[in-house]
């Protein structure tokens, strides 16, 4: 054999010599970085809080920071379906991993901000309640509650059926907010300090057409516009209650499946609900009374 031709051997078994090396090495830090699971028992989550059947009782546990994906991952052997996070203090949500949760309660949490799409993966959820947190009209953004893809509907959190964002510091909602929660049958916006439905927070509860109960407590609201109830056709329970309200609003006639009407605590003088479609003049139950009062009519 030549000497070119024996370099060449020698040059080329080199290079292959290197490639394989390399691959091992690659191999051995894909091995060295893949996180094991862990027992959820043993999770940071589990550690703070009580996991017992299903179940998280994270309850006023002092948790100042929201958990991350990773360690929401730990826990998705326990496959749980209700978890409660109330009374912590954590400012921001981040994006909790894909798991099996029905109910999560967010409440009492001093809340100011939620992450684009941090619920994006629970495609399970029912029932959120974030009440009696800090979010604003200008940070509550209907990005925090994309979901994933859908060929028929934009990115929607399918399965929401129920939210609570009673008192926090909401003036007004972005007419957007729903859009990603299509099948919404309860929406709870009791004691923010709405002061009057103007016309972005009018297309925002009007884009819900599976609306059944709303409740608007202590809005500080004195009147109701027109057209307020014109979507939501299927609306049987409407709470207004504690506000400024001084007659019963002529838009209500519009409420045609109306079961229920709280009123009480309005400074109500005149009690007019006759109309073509409704002789009877009332729902079948309207509680009505001066502050502090209250009494079927």
């Amino acid at each position: 054999m030549s000497r070119r031709m024996l370099a060449c051997v020698i040059v080329g078994f080199l290079a292959v010599a290197v490639t394989c090396d390399e691959a091992t090495n690659a191999t051995d830090v894909v091995a060295t970085t893949t996180r094991k699971p862990i027992p959820y028992q043993d999770s940071n989550i589990c550690k703070l809080c009580k996991c017992e059947d299903t179940k998280v009782d994270c309850y006023d546990q002092s948790i100042t920071t929201f958990f991350t994906k990773k360690e929401w991952e730990d826990i998705i052997d326990l496959k749980p379906s209700t978890v409660d996070l109330s009374e912590n203090r954590f400012v921001n949500i981040t994006v909790i991993a894909d798991l099996t949760i029905e109910v999560l309660n967010l409440s009492r949490c001093n809340i100011e901000f939620i992450e684009n799409g941090s619920f994006r993966d629970l495609q399970e959820m029912r029932v959120l309640d974030l009440s009696h947190n800090k979010l604003t009209s200008s940070n509550l953004s209907p990005h925090a509650f994309e979901g994933r893809f859908a060929p028929e509907e934009y990115e929607p959190l399918a399965s929401m059926r129920i939210l609570n964002l009673a008192y926090n510091d909401l003036h007004s909602l972005n007419q957007d907010l729903f859009e990603h929660m299509p099948e919404l049958e309860e929406l709870d916006l009791s004691g923010n300090p709405l002061t009057t439905i103007d016309h972005v927070t009018l297309v925002a509860i009007s884009s819900l057409p599976m609306l059944k109960v709303l409740r608007m407590r202590s809005c500080e609201l004195d009147e109701i516009p027109s057209k307020f109830l014109h979507t939501p056709l299927y609306l049987e329970n409407l709470d207004l209650s504690d506000n400024k309200l001084t007659a019963v609003p002529q838009e209500l006639e519009e409420a045609k499946n109306l079961v229920y009407l709280n009123l009480n605590q309005n400074p109500i003088s005149q009690l007019d609900m006759n109309s073509e479609d409704n002789p009877s003049g009332q729902p079948s139950s309207l509680t009505l009374g001066p502050a502090g009062e209250g009494g079927c009519v």
